[in-house]
């Protein structure tokens, strides 16, 4: 939005809405939806869409911003934003970049322990990143050109799950990749999704087994 040559759309698909951006100078579609999987929870499917007649070159960022962990609210989040960013802590566990979005202690004015014993999990398939940032520190540096380092631990910020990749799309050629997000997890939910995601010999082929399947359908 913004940018010159885009257009963006919402288009109605079934019971589903799907969204498109298409950038007419590039010559690049764009579409992405959400969908609810019971498994799974929140998942986010996205296609890029090479629409000219000649290969394109892509440095691509994509992802989530502002998640928040287990333990605030927004409405919390809208009065007190600095002080909820102060007790957040985001993981990413290296050997199944999954992501973890939590909270030191939940905020509290009692004198009492209040420990943040779930956490907000994200992980994407489709993607071969060559960065995974937890914040959006290093969105500027992206824009300039500048290659990113992957993100494993930060503190004190605003959750982000932003993925990095370069990619070249022959004419006509597509990827798609989803980016899916659950709440309250546990550390038996936690231990058990990082296992799946480490030991699963084809992610995508389990996951199509599942709910989390029909939402690669119409985009």
């Amino acid at each position: 939005i913004g940018v010159t040559g885009v257009q963006t759309c919402a288009l109605p698909i079934c019971n589903k809405v799907v969204f498109e951006e298409i950038n007419e100078t590039k010559k690049l579609a764009f579409r992405y939806r959400w969908v609810f999987s019971e498994q799974y929870g929140f998942v986010r499917t996205c296609r890029l869409q090479n629409l000219g007649d000649s290969v394109c070159s892509i440095d691509l960022l994509d992802g989530l911003q502002n998640l928040l962990p287990y333990g605030v609210s927004s409405e919390f989040m809208m009065r007190y934003s600095n002080l909820g960013n102060a007790y957040k802590k985001s993981e990413l566990l290296p050997e199944s970049q999954l992501a973890l979005f939590y909270l030191s202690s939940i905020p509290t004015d009692r004198a009492e322990p209040s420990e943040g014993l779930k956490t907000t999990t994200v992980w994407q398939s489709g993607l071969t990143p060559q960065a995974v940032l937890l914040s959006t520190e290093q969105v500027d540096e992206f824009r300039r050109g500048k290659s990113l380092q992957t993100e494993t631990d930060v503190r004190g910020k605003a959750g982000a799950f932003l993925l990095n990749q370069s990619l070249a799309l022959a004419p006509g050629e597509s990827i798609h990749w989803q980016v899916v997000a659950e709440l309250e997890q546990d550390h038996t939910d936690v231990i058990n999704l990082d296992h799946w995601l480490q030991h699963s010999s084809d992610v995508t082929k389990d996951r199509k087994s599942t709910r989390l399947n029909s939402s690669h359908a119409n985009i």
